[in-house]
């Protein structure tokens, strides 16, 4: 690798400010190797042509680490140029009160093609931003211990659709720590597509949040989530919360124990905002009141396990397995909490489920409490 930091001045004790020799080296426009050393950094790096890259040499405590100070980010990525790259990187962010990895395009000139691949990210405040995207790439990525409110967070919230788009998001291999009342993932606004893969967070007070708080309408929110195997166990209050979504498979996914409301919680003030919502081969159990509450158009569960409290409420358009019931369970009420009936349905409209099977304890299979009490149940072809 050429261009090694220490032929520019940088010295990597911890003290010494390195940031000005570091990014003399970017300032070359070749590739950047970052030897093992602690670098002290006071404003962000930023890289200087299309296909560059800052490399290390480890990402552990003692490998190659970045030391940002005050509140700018260790590295921002922009949309001047295509294909940039950080690797094999770690930054220790506990004296940043700001973000510690931005990746932020202009109006009209998104940050696009940039690959972030097997970085640790320690003790940050936020630890990865990025707003005005096109194709970006997280790999094998670690923030741990954050002090913030938010993890990992796609902004793109906002009035003005330049100013706040984003396209494909990819997420491999990503996890969030954060035991402090905030939320693990945070997607806000208008958002192209995410494509999500073995990505996992323990004890959030939500795991992903897919907002808007922009009030945005159909057509401007999350077109399209494409997830397998995330992971989110003991939240506080949600493993998912989703205000808009227009398309999200959720497969082989695990969502366990939240401790204060519902495991997922998918209600819009406009159902139109959340529609096709599938979870195939997943397991989402342990809910306080309820492990789905969903409140949209088209929820399809197919051969997953969704188990304790009340499986599914305020059901609207609600498919189970296709009409098909082998290999699902909805487990209701196993010796805890107050049993509500396994779907409990929307008081202003009426939902259909084919074939559908329910067990509690002492309990016979296919009683609808809720059916009974007028919640717009249409049981068809009870199991």
């Amino acid at each position: 690798m050429r261009n090694p930091v220490t032929e520019f001045g940088a010295v990597g004790n911890g003290t010494t400010d390195d940031t000005a020799a570091i990014q003399a080296a970017l300032n070359t426009g070749d590739s950047v190797q970052l030897p093992r050393g602690k670098f002290k950094l006071t404003a962000p790096l930023v890289f200087k042509t299309h296909g560059q890259m800052l490399i290390g040499e480890n990402k552990g405590p003692s490998g190659s680490v970045l030391y940002p100070v005050g509140s700018l980010p260790a590295v921002r990525f922009s949309g001047s140029f295509l294909f940039n790259t950080m690797q094999d990187l770690r930054i220790e962010a506990a004296d940043c009160t700001g973000n510690a990895l931005e990746v932020v395009g202009a109006v009209g000139n998104a940050a696009e093609r940039h690959y972030i691949r097997d970085i640790m990210i320690n003790s940050p405040w936020v630890g990865a931003y990025v707003r005005r995207f096109n194709t970006l790439t997280f790999e094998n990525v670690n923030i741990q211990g954050v002090r913030g409110p938010r993890g990992f967070v796609a902004d793109c919230s906002g009035t003005s659709k330049d100013a706040r788009r984003g396209d494909l998001l990819r997420l491999k291999t990503v996890s969030v720590s954060i035991h402090n009342a905030g939320t693990a993932f945070y997607f806000d606004g208008d958002i192209g597509g995410i494509q999500m893969e073995s990505t996992s967070t323990v004890g959030p007070n939500i795991g992903y949040h897919f907002a808007n708080s922009s009030n945005l309408t159909g057509g401007n929110v999350i077109a399209f989530l494409q997830a397998y195997d995330i992971q989110c166990d003991f939240p506080v209050t949600n493993a998912m919360k989703i205000d808009a979504l227009e398309g999200g498979t959720f497969t082989s996914c695990y969502f366990f124990g939240a401790t204060t409301n519902h495991l997922v919680d998918a209600v819009a003030s406009d159902p139109q905002l959340i529609k096709r919502i599938k979870f195939v081969s997943s397991k989402v159990s342990g809910g306080a009141y309820c492990n789905i509450n969903f409140k949209g158009r088209d929820l399809e569960v197919v051969s997953c396990e969704v188990t304790e409290q009340t499986p599914i409420r305020n059901a609207e358009g609600v498919m189970i397995n296709k009409g098909q019931y082998p290999s699902i369970a909805l487990l209701a009420g196993t010796g805890r909490g107050t049993f509500l009936g396994g779907i409990y349905g929307d008081l202003n409209s009426t939902t259909q489920i084919r074939n559908y099977g329910i067990w509690r304890e002492n309990t016979t299979i296919g009683v609808f409490p809720a059916a009974i009490t007028g919640y717009g149940i249409n049981g068809l072809s009870n199991f």
